[in-house]
């Protein structure tokens, strides 16, 4: 007898994967066969399988949980036990390294992370993260966790009550503490999510019946949890950012600074404005071999860190890199990203606009024709600027104090999702510039994966109980010059009405307006 085991209901059809032994396997298999036909051709020894014991289960109402539970007397003990779909390969690896590192680690509940081309993910975070060995999280999923022994015998009552397991997830989450993803020995799933569900016997769906098991246990009653990994092990230290070009502490002469994040796909600025009131800081993420204008350049190749972070690592401790005057020398900051552009004005033109509000943190309004994701950042034509309670990541206007305030907090996402939340925790206030817009010409999320994303932002703003703020207007300022007081904002052709006692609107605009609130013809 092997130390570990290997629990699976098998069925017919596409995408079932048979469990294959591999050389010196260190698990032991149990199938489950439910099917009448494959009942039938494993008596008449049609049926080909390396299961050290197969099961013959007639009741078509029991699921893998509830048939391990019903087995679990008659098996001998094992130390681990992994109880799987049969629509499961490992990749570049065998079940054994799979076991192996599962006792490594010390978790009491953990899953093989899925890897690239797995079916319908149910959370990017249980898919393979190249860097990481192992990760301990807050969600394991029932498509083949792995227990220990005393988590399993914990287990066994539940298994038997909860026949589809989708409330196990949370029961494991809040009492099995630790739990984890195995990212070092990925597994392929070939199956859609749910492709091979029999609602047979089920009296109710099966979030139905999860929702009554986690209301009977006292777990908290969500489908749409919040998804988070807590620890990463076995990963290599970060790469430290490389200032490749700097510009000495006499020659910081002029008052504002732009950052600058530039992907491959986008130029450098080869020339700059003699009449320019800023520096020009450029971060290139891949090793440098453009040719650029900018008065300082940082490479950063740690695929971990996007702008916000990088700027950040600049000046961290134990070993900063930029020298402590760059803080100083700048009395605003623009950290902009490389698919933005001023409309109908300069950059010179959205800093004198910045300190006239006399606000600390704001940003540009984004122009007609820009993606935008908020609504409060798209321009409001006939306005100078508007106090909101948001400035966006995209295009963040610092003073030198606010700046240094807010900078903690740049890293507390990966993705830089939610870090305007989290420095609008701190600023209370900001100020978006209607006269000085913007062009955002890159779709959202067309760099990255939006979904891990936001999964990400979600668990910080659970995690530290952080306030997504509201992304509304709280006050106007002042109308642009030659703005009749009573024009519609939008065309400024007609008498506007007002519209949630502030906005001067003409009927066909907030028609328009309201179009463009549910996603349409804003582009």
């Amino acid at each position: 007898m092997n130390r570990n085991l290997i629990f699976c209901t098998v069925g017919p059809g596409p995408g079932t994967v048979p469990f294959r032994k591999e050389p010196g396997a260190t698990w032991d298999l149990v199938e489950v066969l439910w099917h009448p036909d494959m009942i039938d051709d494993h008596k008449a020894g049609r049926y080909k399988t390396d299961a050290d014991i197969v099961i013959h289960e007639t009741d078509r109402t029991l699921r893998k949980f509830a048939c391990f539970a019903r087995a679990y007397g008659s098996l001998p003990s094992y130390d681990a036990v992994l109880i799987a779909d049969d629509d499961l390969t490992p990749v570049g690896c065998t079940w054994s390294d799979v076991f192996a590192l599962f006792h490594e680690t010390g978790l009491n509940v953990a899953q093989p992370a899925l890897a690239p081309g797995s079916t319908r993910i149910s959370s990017a975070y249980v898919t393979h993260q190249q860097k990481t060995r192992w990760r301990e999280t807050n969600f394991v999923e029932v498509m083949m966790p792995i227990f220990t022994r005393a988590a399993v015998e914990r287990l066994i009552p539940f298994f038997l009550e909860e026949k589809y397991g989708l409330g196990l997830e949370m029961l494991w989450r809040e009492r099995f503490n630790p739990i984890g993803v195995l990212d070092a020995t990925p597994v392929l799933h070939t199956r859609p999510l749910g492709s091979a569900h029999s609602m047979t016997g089920v009296d109710s769906h099966p979030w139905k019946q999860a929702e009554a098991f986690r209301a009977k246990h006292g777990l908290t009653n969500d489908h749409h949890y919040p998804v988070a990994t807590l620890a990463r092990h076995g990963e290599p230290p970060k790469l430290a950012p490389r200032v490749t070009k700097a510009l000495p502490e006499h020659q910081a002469t002029r008052r504002n600074l732009i950052v600058r994040q530039l992907g491959a796909d986008r130029p450098a600025w080869h020339a700059l404005p003699p009449d320019r009131s800023w520096d020009l800081l450029e971060f290139y993420f891949t090793k440098n071999e453009h040719v650029t204008a900018a008065d300082m350049v940082v490479v950063d190749e740690e695929p971990t860190r996007r702008k916000l972070a990088t700027f950040k690592a600049l000046f961290t401790a134990p070993s900063p890199l930029a020298p402590s005057w760059l803080l100083r020398a700048y009395d605003n900051v623009i950290l902009a990203d490389d698919d933005i552009e001023p409309v109908g004005c300069s950059w010179n033109d959205i800093f004198e606009r910045f300190e006239e509000t006399g606000f600390e943190i704001g940003q540009p309004a984004l122009a007609p024709g820009s993606f935008s994701s908020h609504g409060v950042t798209r321009q409001v034509k006939g306005l100078r600027w508007r106090v909101t309670d948001f400035a966006e990541v995209m295009c963040p206007i610092f003073t030198r104090e606010a700046l240094a305030r807010c900078l903690p907090v740049f890293d507390v996402t990966e993705s830089g999702w939610s870090v305007d939340d989290a420095w609008m925790a701190i600023e209370d206030e900001a100020v978006i510039l209607d006269e000085t817009p913007v062009l955002h010409d890159r779709p959202i999320g067309e760099s990255y994966s939006a979904k891990v994303a936001a999964e990400e932002a979600n668990a910080f703003l659970e995690g530290s109980r952080t306030p997504r703020t509201r992304k509304i207007t709280l006050r106007l300022g002042p109308l642009c010059e030659g703005v009749p007081r009573d024009a519609c904002w939008s065309c400024h052709t007609s008498t506007g009405t007002h519209l949630l006692s502030c906005v001067l609107l003409c009927k066909p605009c907030i028609a328009q307006a309201a179009m463009a609130a549910m996603g349409v013809a804003f582009r």
